[in-house]
């Protein structure tokens, strides 16, 4: 046999299945970079919709921060006027306990005068306007996420309630209780509600500048890797 021939016979078939492999493995290596684009286009959608989404919110949460520190501020000057209508609260009969003696004597006797009691009653009532807070928080709770956001949320605007009414029933003395109001019922309710704010701050912040994905968009990190049959691990080992 010529050694042309021969040389021919043997390289054929080695050619060949050079070529198949070489096929094969540039089919693998296109799907991986396709599976590569693929992922970028969603981790690159996933961004967008993300910035999107909390550019609403971020305005939302600001809204609720600073109508709720312009509250605390307003109503911070009229603690002291309500610390005063609590402490010489009038029962619903008319009377009041004397501090020396225990016993119920009429309200005239050692009351404030009525017209310091409605010049306090009318300053708490200019302050007293929650009405921006609530409105506030009903948006964040719109805007969600549902969890910590709303929850903190939904904190701010019952204690924002709560501090509103203990300023609106400063000076009363409901008939049911036996015991004077705490003078520092109203305190310790614009406390709660500066603190309940503190915290809102907190969970917004950790929300908008964290990563959460988007409900039915994986992360990049949490795909899971294509299978490789045995035939592609074959052809990627051998193009090594």
């Amino acid at each position: 046999m010529e050694p042309v021939v021969a040389a021919a016979l043997i390289n054929g078939p080695i050619t060949l299945l050079v070529g198949t492999l070489t096929y094969h493995v540039g089919r693998s290596q296109t799907r991986s970079a396709k599976q590569t684009a693929l992922e970028t286009a969603q981790s690159s959608y996933q961004t967008t919709l993300e910035a999107a989404r909390r550019a609403p919110q971020r305005e939302a949460y600001a809204q609720l921060v600073s109508s709720t520190r312009l509250y605390l501020a307003r109503t911070h000057h009229v603690l002291e006027a309500a610390k005063q209508l609590d402490e010489h609260a009038e029962p619903a009969g008319g009377f009041n306990v004397d501090d020396r003696s225990g016993l119920l004597v009429p309200m005239k006797e050692i009351g404030l005068i009525p017209e310091i009691t409605s010049k306090l009653t009318s300053w708490i009532n200019q302050a007293n306007a929650p009405a921006p807070v609530l409105e506030a928080a009903a948006v964040v709770c719109l805007e969600g996420p549902v969890g910590g956001v709303t929850r903190a949320a939904e904190k701010v605007e019952r204690l924002a309630e709560a501090l509103h009414d203990r300023l609106s029933n400063a000076g009363h003395w409901p008939e049911r209780e036996e015991k004077k109001p705490d003078p520092d019922r109203s305190t310790e309710a614009h406390n709660e509600l500066e603190h309940a704010i503190g915290i809102f701050i907190k969970v917004a912040r950790a929300h908008l500048n964290g990563h959460q994905p988007l409900p039915g968009v994986l992360p990049q990190q949490q795909r899971r890797p294509r299978p490789v049959g045995k035939r592609g691990r074959r052809f990627l080992f051998l193009a090594r």
